[in-house]
């Protein structure tokens, strides 16, 4: 197994990890599953722990590129129409 972990760093189970985090995760993970030094149930958690993080992956993408298609063209340039912005897309504010 990889001596590089995330665990350490990792913020309460309640908290969903931010875009890098979970692709630092899931690039772990990965790394654990291809070095083949896992058991089977060890390696059955990690790929349910693995999906999970592909689809929060997938929700934060989604959000970001909603959140770019609200670029409305103006005179000056771009602008984000904020009016448009649904609950759950991306936080600009972070």
């Amino acid at each position: 197994m990889s001596s590089k972990s995330t665990r350490g760093k990792k913020k309460n189970a309640d908290e969903t990890p931010s875009f890098e985090e979970a692709m630092e995760e899931l690039e772990e993970l990965v790394e654990q599953l291809e070095q083949g030094e896992v058991t089977l149930d060890q390696s059955v958690k990690a790929y349910v722990r693995g999906m999970s993080l592909v689809k929060q992956c997938m929700g934060r993408l989604q959000a970001a590129e909603a959140t770019i298609k609200q670029l409305a063209e103006t005179d000056e340039g771009f602008e984000l129409d904020e009016a448009d912005l649904g609950q759950g897309e991306l936080d600009l504010d972070s």
